[in-house]
This record gives C-alpha cells, structure tokens and sequence, in this order.
C-alpha cells in the first residue's frame, strides 16, 4: 500500500565541544509515522562504531551528546512507518564538534614559513594538515 509521507526538512542547528544539535521540521500528516531514528558515527577512525537512537515524533530538536572535541560525525535521520518496521532514510548531514587538540605535533624539517595554512573567517570545520601533523580549527 502507498502511504503519505509529510515533507521533512533536516538540518544540525548548533555544535560545540561535545554536542551536536540536530533539528528539523514536518510539514504534512504525520499519522503514519511511528517515530524518527537517528543513526550517527564518527568519521576518520578506524571501525567507527555506529550508534542509533529514536525519537517521538512529536520533537522538532535533539542534542547529540557524549561526543569527542574536533571530530567529524555523519548524523543520518529516518522515519518509521505505523503499518511497518520500515526505516525511511531522510537525509544525512556532517557535523564536526568544536574544541581544540589536545596534542599537537610538528615536523622539525620544515621551515617555520610553511607551516602556516590561510583560514577564512568564519568557515566552520576542520582542516588536517598532512605535511606537519597539526589540526588546524576555523
């Protein structure tokens, strides 16, 4: 059977040092909806572990804690569906937590005019500089 499905808008409305919060917003019925899922996991680490969570339908926003300073998540959202254990991906989005490394290592080889790297302001992310070994936040 064809079931209406509301339109569903998902976005990450605030980050900080351990905390993403993630936000959306429904236009439509939302009779067939059971619940939202929620599926994130760290990106560049080795065997990421992949945690899930669900949500009451009726939330609009949620924090995701308990997350590592300067680190990049993938953050999936789904439905589940009333009539079914059917998970319906909506989107998934990056987010990358705010902080500052706590070891930061350079190589001595380099003279100290290359190891400088331009930041625009205001760009939020992370930038791995590969010749050095130094994280460097915008």
């Amino acid at each position: 059977s064809v079931v209406p499905l509301p339109d569903i808008l998902f976005g990450i409305s605030n980050e900080t040092t351990n905390t993403i919060v993630i936000s959306w917003t429904v236009s439509g019925d939302v009779i067939y909806l059971k619940n939202f899922l929620v599926q994130y996991q760290q990106l560049e680490k080795n065997n990421p572990q992949k945690r899930s969570f669900r949500l009451d339908k009726t939330k609009r926003d949620h924090p995701i804690t308990g997350l590592n300073p300067v680190s990049r998540y993938e953050i999936c959202f789904l439905v589940e569906l009333t009539e079914s254990s059917k998970q319906i991906p909506v989107s998934c989005l990056t987010g990358t937590t705010k902080g500052t490394p706590t070891e930061v290592t350079t190589n001595p080889a380099i003279s100290g005019s290359d190891r400088t790297v331009a930041m625009a302001g205001g760009v939020l992310g992370v930038v791995m500089c590969a010749w050095c070994h130094l994280v460097i936040l915008s």
